[in-house]
């Protein structure tokens, strides 16, 4: 039977040391690629931009503000949009516009 001081006498000389781990090396953006990166964020943006722009005269849904500002009073009386009435729009509409009156009042 090995005895204790053995075991870690074999150990040692069997184990190597862990080699220490070194971090990568950072690689720094240079100015071109910054401006590339640009470059075609922007251009993706114009092209995007410019089909929206096609479309901007048809909608789905009536283009009427009255909608938003009635769900947002309906907000502001407690009701929950989706549970105790139903809209096409996007709720950040109504939240927005409810937190507006909730400032500002809901007449002029």
């Amino acid at each position: 039977m090995i005895s204790p001081p053995e075991i870690k006498t074999i150990l040692e000389h069997t184990v190597p040391d862990a080699p220490e781990l070194k971090s990568a090396p950072t690689r720094s953006r240079l100015p071109e690629q910054t401006a590339i990166d640009l470059g075609l964020a922007l251009a993706i943006f114009l092209l995007a931009v410019g089909y929206l722009c096609l479309f901007r005269r048809y909608t789905f849904i009536e283009p009427d503000e009255g909608i938003i500002l009635q769900g947002a009073q309906r907000i502001l009386r407690g009701e929950v949009l989706y549970r105790d009435f139903f809209s096409f729009f996007t709720p950040g509409s109504y939240y927005f516009v409810a937190l507006i009156f909730k400032i500002f009042g809901s007449s002029i």
